[in-house]
């Protein structure tokens, strides 16, 4: 069935029912109009009985509908029966029903006498099939006791037929990110057209960000493992040029120390990726964890940093001397060169980069410049999934002037 047709024959339902019970509260209140309106008749009759009598010292002459008593004794043995058992009052009329015909009485004084007078107007079964005797407050009982139970019973199977599938497509669709939530949705258990289409385009939109984020693995699973040799080869070389070059050539040896610590940061990037794809019980690929001094690596990094650089930028720290935390040198490394790579791309020629750390937590601001709204670049994809595969929290805030990491070191 088609959630579009399901609805509509739903509010035909509901419309249908409300029509019956509106038809019967129509019933009931036009009975009570009629009435009302035997009453404000019965009144202006005794109203034009009144002045007839002070004219002509008498009351109008009677007919097949309308009759006029001058005091109870006048009245008829049937209706004097019915009304001895009721409480009289002025102006308050009174139905009096029979097996032939129904009477509406009303009783009222008449100028200068004591005694009750009496206007009555007959119903015979032709005329009227009488007064039903409903009053206001039993129309509003049969709403209530119709309407309540009814809605109800359409609410309760709107959720099981509507609300029930939803709730279904929303455990199933949080499901998929997880590596368990791989399976198609069962089509019946969703009940409806429309949503059997959408949980397909869930799940093929799914398999493709599966499939794309899969490549992507595989990629740099594959390009850190490679790059491995020539970084070994590279290594090995830099040490013998190393040997050769220590006595003789003292600037040839500065230079190679920086392109030492280019390869090196390139091996530790490498191990970095590497661990960073592998399943997270993965025992394939283990880092070490120690106790590494952040003022060391992040001199190491800054230093690297500016000499790449043509920027005149000032790196302003506010960190113990000796402070240090526990984790992996490597990710430690890439964490910090990213955030102040960024933080120096993204900053004007002689801007101030503000770096705060303690045990717990590492932090780098940088003001923001007119020339780009983007802040850390693609750099700040890496720090965030260190992070989260370290079990620590990455914050990101950034205002008009500012942007802020900070890196929360959760032990």
């Amino acid at each position: 069935m088609r959630l579009s047709r399901f609805i509509p024959v739903c509010f035909i339902i509901i419309l249908v029912l409300w029509s019956v019970l509106t038809s019967y509260a129509i019933s009931a209140l036009y009975s009570e109009g009629l009435d009302d309106s035997s009453h404000f008749y019965l009144w202006k009759d005794a109203q034009f009985a009144s002045q007839y009598y002070q004219q002509h010292q008498q009351l109008p002459k009677n007919d097949d509908f309308r009759a006029y008593y001058q005091n109870i004794q006048q009245l008829p043995n049937a209706y004097r029966t019915q009304i001895q058992s009721q409480s009289l009052s002025i102006h308050q009329p009174i139905l009096l029903t029979f097996s032939h015909e129904s009477v509406y009485l009303l009783p009222f004084y008449l100028p200068q006498q004591q005694n009750m007078a009496f206007v009555l107007h007959r119903f015979t079964a032709a005329d009227d099939e009488g007064y039903t005797g409903s009053k206001f407050s039993s129309v509003l009982w049969w709403f209530i006791i119709l309407g309540i139970p009814c809605g109800s019973l359409m609410a309760y199977y709107l959720y099981r037929t509507i609300a029930a599938p939803l709730a279904e497509l929303s455990v199933w669709s949080q499901g998929l990110s997880t590596q368990d939530g791989l399976q198609a949705i069962n089509p019946n258990a969703l009940k409806f057209m429309e949503l059997q289409e959408l949980a397909q385009l869930l799940y093929q939109a799914f398999m493709l960000v599966k499939e794309s984020n899969q490549r992507e693995k595989q990629f740099l699973q594959t390009l850190s493992h490679e790059l491995r040799t020539p970084l070994a080869t590279t290594q090995a070389t830099l040490d013998v040029l190393e040997r050769q070059l220590a006595q003789s050539h003292q600037p040839l040896y500065d230079k190679l120390q920086r392109i030492r610590r280019a390869n090196s940061t390139m091996q530790e990037l490498s191990t970095a990726l590497l661990w960073l794809w592998h399943q997270p019980n993965s025992t394939l690929l283990m880092l070490e964890s120690s106790e590494v001094d952040l003022n060391t690596v992040i001199d190491e990094c800054w230093q690297e940093l500016q000499h790449l650089s043509n920027k005149t930028q000032h790196l302003e720290k506010q960190i113990l001397p000796t402070i240090s935390v526990h984790g992996s040198l490597p990710l430690l490394k890439v964490i910090i060169y990213n955030l102040l790579k960024n933080a120096q791309q993204y900053s004007h020629q002689q801007a101030v980069i503000k770096l705060q750390a303690d045990n717990q937590h590492l932090s780098v601001i940088n003001a923001k410049t007119q020339e780009t709204e983007q802040g850390f670049g693609i750099g700040l994809n890496l720090v965030q999934h260190i992070s989260q595969r370290m079990n620590w929290q990455c914050v990101i805030e950034q205002d008009t002037v500012e942007f802020h990491v900070i890196i929360i070191f959760k032990s």
